[in-house]
């Protein structure tokens, strides 16, 4: 039942794009997803395909010869926490834990309040050298994302994310407006309704 939504829904996308001259594959700007109870919102740029939605995670992506964007929303499984700051002291270690195969060249998180009612929100900024056999041409991933504790399930937080791949170390300019902008909209887990 699941499936057949989905593909419902990546049919109605695809459909979309091509009926606005975009191309095949490729999204609306800003296109208003809703997604596992959250609503969630594609990047308000034009050239993003959806390339993954599934029960944890819907990503959207752009590519060109000299860098890959992404822009994603997922779901971490954690402990249960008491409060909202011994949940952002734990997910520190775990983000850590999982990026520890990577070399890391800047890593720096930070606990944020409120910000356009979306409640508090763990934030994260990293560096990591790739790899070239692993990453052919692109020689840092650079990432920042948030951390926002799920809106009704305490076990879970909801993951906001944003990364580059490519030959540059740090987000460009150009590119920081729509990081804050993705970060910033993509998902309000405060308003999220319970799925039925």
């Amino acid at each position: 039942m699941k499936v057949r939504f989905i593909m419902t829904i990546l049919a109605a996308v695809f459909s979309v794009g091509t009926s606005i001259g975009q191309g095949p594959g490729l999204i609306e700007p800003g296109r208003v997803y809703q997604w596992q109870g959250l609503t969630v919102m594609s990047p308000d740029e034009p050239g993003w395909t959806l390339a993954t939605s599934d029960g944890t995670r819907i990503v959207f992506e752009r590519r060109n010869d000299q860098e890959i964007l992404q822009a994603s929303v997922s779901f971490i499984k954690t402990k249960v926490y008491e409060t909202d700051a011994d949940l952002f002291a734990g997910l520190e270690p775990l983000k850590e834990e999982e990026w520890k195969a990577l070399k890391v060249d800047h890593l720096h998180f930070n606990s944020m309040g409120a910000k356009g009612g979306g409640g508090p929100f763990l934030q994260y900024d990293a560096i990591f050298n790739l790899d070239d056999t692993v990453a052919p041409g692109f020689r840092y991933l650079n990432l920042r994302g948030r951390l926002y504790p799920h809106p009704y399930n305490k076990g879970q937080v909801v993951q906001v994310e944003f990364s580059v791949r490519s030959s540059v170390r740090g987000f460009l300019e150009d590119q920081l407006s729509l990081v804050e902008e993705f970060l910033a909209k993509a998902v309000v887990p405060k308003s999220a309704a319970k799925p039925v």
